[in-house]
């Protein structure tokens, strides 16, 4: 291929994925290989006003130099703007709890949204990668192995919701170094792609040859096959939005609330439904898996599946989903009430009888001084299973969740709502009900006055 039809090639591909506005700017993940190399040539040789982003991980001694410094000789050949950061991988990756590849992958990326966020025009920046063919080939090949659907299979797209774009796409390995050749531009070797100690690697440079040897016309069908994914994964999509609007609604604390009865009786794959509805909130497909069987065999409402960033909760016929913003195992215990940090919307004050005025809305308690000469142990938490008040006028006590649910109130907000003990008894659940003890008595002088303008955590 000449080196102008391979920037025809490319040319063609950012216009057909609208990447790249014509004359607009760039920045170019540059490590010094014959992918980036030839990725900031085309781009700069097509009009792009490119800035080379290069990254220094400190992993290779003297290599990483070596890299860094013909990365900036290159950029400057090239009449690219230079950029570099330095990185001390180690010890990101031993404080994120992350492998080495994972470390140098949410480095790299942070970083390049920080550039592409830097213009101050309010747009940002798009981020090219030299993500080519054969990448996007290992990475199906990973997928398969791991376990994967049709995004899976699909591979990498030209352009992600983080702004990298890949113009690569299209473009073999081996058209890269032909054009490189071409042009006569020289690049660098990354030693450890040679070296089979990871799965990529054993892929690239064993396992794909082996079947390429084997199957000579292989790569046409896996360019077919992740075409075809790609379709099949729009058309899933496509479903996928009438499934939501048939069961899913949004309440008005943004919760979202999908119907289970429905799901599981209107679905030949009610599983598979919920993994792709609930993917992008973190769900595992065995997390969707557990929770239609445990709604089916037993209706199971009050349990809940946790991900990174959300938490799913059945709830009779319903699951509710919702971003974790309530820590539900805050506990805050004091036996000096009066000079501790309260939980948010609290607030406690001595004040004398004769300024005591009852509401019936339960957001203030009134207690005996004596609680406060007993020195008891105060406890903010959340509520428990089990759970007893004894409610203030009432003979004997009554189960929590039997008050809950007598004023409608949501699992969710059970969840989250606070309960206030003293000495391990329930004195108060914020503006549902106050218990009889420590009542005020005839030889006070003084009362204890705790307020609450947040009754439940921030949900």
């Amino acid at each position: 291929m000449l080196a102008h039809d391979f920037e025809n090639i490319v040319n063609k591909y950012i216009k057909r994925h609208n990447l790249i506005e014509t004359g607009n700017s760039v920045i170019v993940a540059l490590s010094g290989g014959a992918d980036s190399v030839a990725l900031l040539a085309v781009l700069t040789r097509l009009g792009y006003n490119c800035t080379a982003a290069h990254c220094d991980f400190h992993l290779r001694g003297d290599e990483s130099e070596r890299d860094r410094e013909f990365a900036q000789l290159t950029a400057g050949n090239m009449g690219a703007t230079y950029r570099e950061i330095h990185f001390d991988t180690e010890t990101y990756r031993r404080q994120n709890g992350v492998s080495l590849e994972m470390a140098c992958r949410e480095l790299r990326y942070n970083w390049f949204s920080q550039l592409s966020h830097e213009s101050g025009t309010g747009h940002p920046i798009p981020v090219a990668v030299a993500h080519h063919f054969d990448d996007n080939v290992e990475t199906m090949f990973l997928n398969l192995l791991r376990g994967t659907g049709p995004s899976g299979l699909r591979g990498m797209l030209p352009k992600t919701g983080r702004g990298i774009i890949r113009p690569f796409l299209e473009i073999s390995r081996k058209d890269i170094v032909d054009y490189l050749r071409q042009i006569g531009t020289s690049y660098v070797t990354d030693s450890s792609n040679l070296k089979n100690d990871v799965l990529r690697n054993r892929l690239r440079n064993i396992i794909l040859p082996a079947i390429y040897s084997q199957f000579t016309d292989g790569h046409r069908g896996i360019s077919t096959t992740i075409e075809n994914m790609a379709s099949v994964e729009a058309l899933l999509n496509d479903h996928l939005d009438v499934c939501r609007e048939k069961f899913c609604h949004t309440a008005n604390d943004n919760t979202i609330h999908i119907n289970l009865k429905d799901l599981v009786s209107d679905s030949s794959s009610p599983k598979s439904l919920l993994y792709e509805l609930l993917k992008d909130k973190g769900i595992n497909y065995t997390q969707a898996c557990n929770a239609i069987e445990s709604w089916k065999n037993s209706g199971a409402t009050g349990r809940c599946f946790n991900t990174p960033s959300h938490e799913i909760l059945i709830n009779r016929n319903e699951l509710v989903v919702a971003p974790h913003t309530c820590n539900y195992n805050t506990s805050i215990s004091t036996n000096n009430l009066l000079g501790s940090k309260l939980p948010d919307g609290f607030s406690a004050r001595l004040i004398k009888k004769s300024e005591v005025k009852f509401s019936r809305d339960a957001t203030k308690i009134f207690l005996s001084e004596r609680v406060i000469n007993e020195k008891a142990e105060f406890t903010f938490r959340h509520w428990q299973h089990g759970d007893r008040i004894h409610p203030f006028g009432m003979k004997g006590s009554k189960l929590l969740s039997d008050i809950f649910s007598d004023a409608h109130i949501s699992l969710r907000q059970k969840r989250a709502i606070w309960v206030v003990t003293v000495n391990d008894k329930i004195i108060w659940v914020p503006g549902i009900r106050t218990s009889a003890h420590y009542t005020i008595g005839e030889n006070d002088k003084q009362v204890l006055e705790i307020s609450a303008t947040d009754l439940i955590c921030k949900i």
